[in-house]
């Protein structure tokens, strides 16, 4: 193969693989741009000459006639600095005294390309008023009354650069937007109390479909960077379809990016970071804000995003029918206030950073609609350049409702406590989650942690403190669950109460005393059924004997060995009766003293090796364990549909009768004898020993 063609090849692999990250519902149709071909406007054919301190802002308006005059149209910008921004002084007392003056506001437009070049820079003009003024003598008038101050006639709008309404199919890529907050002649607070909710943004995109916005670094505006939204849309309408890549939005008043309604928008490898850090503040002053307005707000995606450093929450979502957004490979950092608030259903985020405080989350009895976290960092990291929040936890929830999950999360608290958490209405549910304590600061005798309203389920709490640190925390637990594989791994903080430690929160719950350690699996390894796994550990200091298991999920599956010598080595035939899965692991445990046990560090996978023979009509349909049993019996299939089961009793009456997928649990500490259960054609004999 000739070189040039492999490269091809690659580069074409490479395109496929990038492109497949940013997987959204609601793409951009660019079929449109690739057919585009006039009419095109050059702005310095238009007369605008960069560069200068003359303001070309009637030369964008000769753009927007000439497009409106052909009902499509694109606009070239080239490289330089263009000063835009115009108001016009009215000294009568029935209008402002700073009348703004459109820059590019168009509407209505099918097919509308704005595309500069590199270093195209459009700066708002030096002094523009923004805020409240007296209507006759122009002076910065202030009256921030409780519920702020909303007369016209004393509003001053600064600029908004570009101004879309009601268009289709629109590209604007290549623009750097220079809001010029910092020589901004600033009048009193309007709108909101103690902000000045005026315009002076850098794009603002209302009721349009299929939009690109691509390339574009917005900022030093005195509101937002950028501001989407879709005035009227309700659920079932046809979706806005708007996507934001490569946006750098900083230093605004306001916003990094405002959404005030709309369904679809897909934003990825953008950054909205130091919201309020120059000029000005207004609330929220956060990286972005959802807050439907008028609308709903359904579809949102954000993809390896930032939100850093800005004066307000990070993200905020706490307004409207709004919320249903997946926040995927982001980070957020907040160093002076939260990192994250929500407070309103559909939030979902995954494989997250997040640095600093989330006191609000959203719960649903749907949980669908509550807040989730799968795969994301919790820690108080101080950013390098900008420092970190000043809390006294790592995590202070407040629900309300049930349902709001932590899946396979890790929660670092570095110089502070690390849970306080409380839910009136439900639970909050921790699965495969680590919590690392390593602050030192705090009393001895201190609560570390407090997990009021719980569920956790294979949940380790790790001490990780200096050596030869001997101050004792414990962790507060009321109206908490505790499932399977839940232990505290130190010898420093310890399960308690308000009364002193204890060993237990619940039976069989206990803190750990690791001197076993599994050596293999330890890994992701993956074997197949019928296979010779060989289990080996450190022996530590336990006792002679040692319990080996194995557990799915953290659900214990099945007894490897009850007893065997704790001599670092154990063959073990895989049977073909268990179920193929990638989350599986060996628990080893010292059979003398239960507290001292280990779980391989990592999940392994037996395969779905199925021969001719396992799927014959006799293969089993169902697998029953432990059987006997006095309290708990698991019942699991491998049928991809949902499996109904009967249990009937020595006497051929009906005891039980349940629909599951996959694998089921029932208590039968208050049955006795023999049962048998029925799945089809297959009946299974279940002994319950009193």
């Amino acid at each position: 193969m000739k070189k040039t063609k492999l490269f091809a090849l690659l580069l074409l692999s490479f395109i496929c693989e990038l492109n497949a990250q940013y997987t959204t519902d609601y793409p951009f149709d660019s079929t449109w741009v690739k057919s585009f071909s006039d009419p095109v406007f050059n702005l310095q054919d238009l007369g605008a000459k960069p560069d200068d301190t003359i303001n070309d802002s009637r030369y964008f308006r000769m753009a927007v006639d000439s497009i409106k005059h052909y009902g499509t149209g694109k606009l070239v910008i080239p490289a330089g600095t263009y000063i835009v921004g115009e108001q016009i002084i009215d000294t009568s007392a029935d209008s402002p005294y700073y009348n703004y003056q459109a820059i590019f506001k168009i509407d209505s437009i099918n097919q509308l390309i704005i595309e500069g070049s590199k270093n195209t820079i459009i700066k708002a003009a030096d002094g523009l008023a923004f805020g409240s003024f007296d209507p006759v003598s122009g002076e910065a008038y202030y009256d921030d009354g409780e519920e702020g101050f909303v007369d016209w006639w004393y509003r001053a709008d600064a600029e908004v650069m570009f101004d879309l309404w009601a268009c289709k199919n629109v590209l604007i890529k290549n623009l750097e937007l220079d809001g010029n907050i910092e020589s901004m002649k600033v009048g009193g607070y309007w709108g909101h109390k103690s902000s000045r909710q005026c315009e002076a943004i850098g794009i603002l995109a209302l009721n349009n479909t299929n939009v690109m916005i691509k390339d574009i670094y917005t900022h030093h505006h005195g509101l937002d960077g950028l501001e989407i939204g879709h005035y009227g849309i309700e659920e079932g309408d046809q979706p806005s379809r708007i996507v934001v890549e490569n946006l750098v939005s900083e230093y605004n008043a306001r916003q990094g990016l405002s959404w005030i309604g709309g369904i679809g928008l897909t934003v990825y490898n953008s950054k909205m970071n130091h919201t309020s850090r120059a000029g000005f503040s207004s609330n929220p002053a956060s990286g972005v804000d959802i807050e439907a307005e008028d609308a709903v707000i359904r579809g949102g995606k954000f993809i390896d995003c930032e939100f850093i450093n800005n004066e307000g929450e990070g993200l905020i979502c706490d307004s409207g029918d709004g919320g249903y957004t997946t926040f995927e490979n982001c980070t957020f950092w907040g160093t002076t206030n939260y990192s994250i608030w929500v407070g309103k259903p559909g939030l979902k985020f995954k494989n997250c950073k997040i640095y600093g405080f989330v006191p609000v989350m959203y719960g649903d009895d749907n949980p669908d609609l509550a807040t989730s976290f799968d795969n994301c960092l919790f820690e108080d990291k101080p950013h390098p350049d900008y420092g970190i929040d000043d809390n006294e936890w790592l995590m202070f929830l407040w629900g309300p409702g049930p349902n709001i999950s932590f899946s396979n999360c890790d929660f670092v608290a570095n110089t502070r406590k690390s849970f306080k958490v409380t839910n009136p209405d439900g639970d909050f549910v921790f699965n495969n989650c680590t919590i690392t304590h390593r602050d030192t600061s705090l009393e001895d005798g201190g609560k570390m942690c407090s997990l009021e309203t719980s569920i956790l389920n294979n949940v380790q709490i790790i001490d990780e403190f200096p050596e030869g640190f001997d101050k004792k925390y414990w962790i507060e637990t009321y109206y908490t669950t505790v499932e399977n594989c839940v232990y505290v791994d130190g010898q420093n903080v310890f399960w308690g109460n308000t009364n002193g430690y204890s060993d237990w929160i619940e039976p069989g719950i206990y803190p750990k005393i690791k001197t076993l350690g599994i050596n293999y699996p330890n890994n992701k390894e993956t074997f197949s059924k019928s296979d010779t796994l060989t289990i080996k550990w450190d022996i530590g200091s336990a006792s002679d004997s040692v319990k080996i298991t194995l557990y799915d999920d953290c659900n214990l599956s099945l007894e490897i060995a009850n007893m065997t010598e704790n001599d670092g080595i154990f063959n073990w035939l895989i049977p073909k009766s268990v179920l193929s899965g990638d989350q599986y692991k060996i628990k080893i445990e010292d059979f003398a003293e239960p507290k001292d046990f280990d779980f391989c560090d990592s999940t392994f996978t037996i395969d779905n090796n199925i021969g001719i023979e396992d799927n014959t009509e006799t293969k089993a349909k169902i697998i029953v364990y432990p059987n006997p049993s006095d309290k708990i019996v698991f019942i699991q299939t491998n049928d991809e549909k949902k499996t109904e089961i009967e249990i009937f009793n020595i006497l051929g009456e009906l005891q039980y009768q349940k629909k599951f997928y996959k694998k089921h649990s029932i208590d039968v500490s208050n049955w006795d004898g023999i049962y048998f259960i029925k799945c089809k054609k297959q009946i299974e004999k279940l002994m319950i020993n009193k």
